[in-house]
């Protein structure tokens, strides 16, 4: 037959099977999950240690449950990446069903990739190797640097970001699907260049982004002053770039949806 249905009485559900279905639940995104210590990556030199923690990779659960360590090379910069390698064999110790029955999986590791672009054929459609990065490194001859945008896959509830000045009467961001959605409603006081409020690290964008907000003049008694500009930096800084009326003395009341990829 061309047709069969995995999850049906008395039928086999491979590895590869079981990865396609969760990939699909997951939307064909790969992230961290917010398990153990989420893969906090810390360096010592050349040798960078990677906590617990999970992630779904291409429908697979990953998981480091007793921090691995990976020597980075010398003056190089590329990613620490868990990396799926389908081509490999993995070991198998007794016989499946006895009690003595193991597996030791060499289709995972941890490796630090000095390259830009990492490999990342699509596992479910016939390809091999998946690296995934947990942080990107910068390295000199003696000792290395890495950066903490990390790819978070989270599905989570609105959660409350702290005005860095001031108050609002809401002022949100929740995770859904690979996306952040931030939410503000009369956030006061802004005005230009100054930091309005700093998003988690695990949400900050890879490339500064500017977005609208409608603005009110906080001397003004009219419905509002116009549009803004806003921007979120790669450090997850957000201010006010730009006043309607280009006047950087002035303080305003703002509001504005926003919406961008996690990664």
């Amino acid at each position: 037959m061309a047709i069969t249905m995995y999850q049906s009485d008395r039928n086999f559900v491979s590895p590869a099977n079981d990865a396609s279905l969760y990939s699909g639940l997951s939307g064909d995104i790969s992230g961290i999950l917010n398990r153990g210590n989420s893969f906090n990556v810390t360096v010592d030199g050349l040798v960078a240690t990677i906590d617990t923690g999970q992630a779904i990779v291409a429908g697979r659960l990953v998981e480091i449950t007793i921090p691995e360590t990976v020597t980075i090379p010398a003056n190089s910069s590329g990613y620490i990446c868990l990396v799926i390698d389908l081509t490999k064999t993995n070991d198998v110790f007794g016989t499946a069903g006895d009690s003595d029955y193991s597996v030791t999986v060499n289709q995972i590791y941890v490796s630090a990739i000095p390259q830009q672009i990492v490999t990342q054929d699509d596992l479910n459609n016939g390809g091999s190797v998946y690296e995934f990065p947990l942080v990107s490194f910068t390295s000199t001859a003696t000792s290395a640097t890495t950066s903490t945008h990390r790819a978070v896959y989270l599905n989570s509830s609105w959660q409350t970001i702290v005005p860095s000045t001031g108050t609002a009467t809401r002022l949100q961001y929740r995770i859904n699907n690979g996306i952040i959605y931030v939410t503000c409603n009369k956030l006061y006081p802004i005005q230009q260049n100054s930091t309005l409020f700093t998003m988690p690290s695990w949400t900050v964008p890879s490339d500064t982004m500017n977005f609208d907000i409608v603005l009110k003049n906080a001397s003004s008694t009219s419905n509002g002053s116009g549009i803004g500009i806003m921007q979120i930096t790669s450090t997850g800084a957000v201010t006010l770039a730009l006043t309607p009326n280009d006047s950087a003395s002035q303080t305003y009341y703002g509001w504005f949806s926003i919406s961008y990829p996690i990664n």
